[in-house]
């Protein structure tokens, strides 16, 4: 009976759905799966529901890890990855003195991924595998960004290619198509593996009119939704500030679902976002949502936002569009501009540019055509195929 520890720290955004499936799917072969996270998910919807249906094959450890902050910085970035490299170290130790682990998965190895290509084994001899979500030092050449990579980047670059060509580790996933692309032009014999970016494929048979209904939405206007995380970085100001700028009969109705940071949060409190909520031309549901309501609110939207700030790298929520059928407005950069434009998922903008985002929300219901160039991965089918691949 294999044993699986998965190290997972941060539940926000796409994580939790990740660890969700990759659980099941380890539970349902019949391998024994330990959940290490931070305690400050003790009661998590998503811990518990998988406690609840897996009780004979899973088992969680809850772990501090609070000791450091996502800030910038090279010394801030090298102090974070220390941190949680020693972290993981730790909690493997306390964990493989109780029962003798067989592999460690990190669902989100960038929080120490360079830390953990300087010194590979922070779990001894114990094999492990990884996904990399975050690497964009190939953006430049494969097109996908004008900013040619500074030292910093290219230092990056030669640690992560000597990550995946350690020993130590068994497979290294990456769920950028242009970052395998680059990769396998390079290094043909890394242990890189791409997957791609999973979907919750929970489409009900609800009508568009249906769902406005039930989540309380206008059900005359065209609706952009911001979905997940919601932080600064999602370009949630210049969505709103875009939307303001518009006549009142050319605002569509916004809707951010998703979990703030407490700058947001304080920020959507102020006075003139008041007004939106009362008249319905805004809607803030600031919590988790369960998967329930993301399914009713994909399919009561028009369209998704996903002009996301220096962000270059994949985002769920664009396969979770493509899963509705919905049209995205998504910034000209990174893989979620090469995506939208590549295989016409929708409208790009310039995000620092509010005149067009404001024409992108006025004319999207009539300019936005979906192709169906691309096919959603279910979760369920990737977390398959990544265990088959470290088994």
């Amino acid at each position: 009976m294999k044993r699986l520890l998965i190290i997972e720290p941060q539940l926000s955004g796409h994580h939790f759905r990740y660890l969700e499936w990759i659980t099941s799917a380890a539970c349902e072969i019949g391998w024994q799966v330990t959940i290490a996270t931070d305690q400050r998910f003790r009661e998590h919807a998503t811990l518990t529901s998988l406690t609840t249906r897996h009780a004979d094959r899973l088992a969680v450890y809850f772990q501090d890890f609070s000791g450091t902050q996502n800030s910038g910085g090279f010394f801030k970035l090298v102090q974070r990855e220390t941190y949680y490299w020693k972290k993981l170290q730790i909690t493997f130790q306390e964990l493989n003195t109780q029962n003798t682990i067989d592999h460690v998965l990190l669902p989100f190895a960038d929080i120490c991924l360079y830390a953990l290509a300087i010194n590979p084994r922070p779990f001894g001899k114990c094999r492990w595998s990884a996904i990399a979500m975050r690497p964009v030092f190939h953006c430049h050449e494969m097109g996908l960004s004008a900013k040619k990579p500074g030292a910093l980047t290219r230092i990056k670059e030669l640690l992560f290619f000597r990550l995946a060509n350690s020993p130590a580790i068994g497979k290294l996933c990456v769920i950028d198509p242009c970052l395998a692309e680059y990769v396998a032009k390079r290094r043909p014999q890394s242990r890189i593996l791409y997957l791609q970016d999973p979907a919750d494929i929970n489409v009900p048979a609800v009508s568009r009119e249906q769902a406005r209904c039930t989540l309380g939405l206008d059900t005359t206007r065209p609706i952009v939704m911001l979905y997940g995380a919601v932080d600064w970085r999602k370009g949630v100001r210049e969505l709103l500030e875009a939307q303001a700028s518009l006549p009142l009969e050319q605002k569509p109705v916004v809707v951010v679902a998703g979990r703030q940071t407490q700058a947001v949060r304080t920020w959507l409190a102020g006075e003139e976002w008041q007004q939106p909520i009362r008249d319905g031309r805004l809607k803030i549901l600031d919590r988790f949502i369960t998967a329930d309501e993301e399914s009713l609110l994909f399919c009561a939207c028009d369209a998704i936002w996903l002009g996301y700030r220096d962000h270059l790298g994949s985002s769920g929520v664009l396969w979770q569009a493509l899963a509705f059928e919905r049209p995205v407005i998504g910034c000209d950069e990174g893989l979620i501009g090469w995506l939208t434009r590549t295989k016409n998922l929708g409208v790009t903008v310039r995000v620092s540019d509010k005149q067009a985002v404001a024409d992108a929300l006025r004319t999207f219901p009539k300019t936005a055509n979906l192709a169906s160039g691309l096919s959603p991965l279910p979760g369920p089918d990737f977390a398959a195929h990544l265990l088959q691949a470290i088994g």
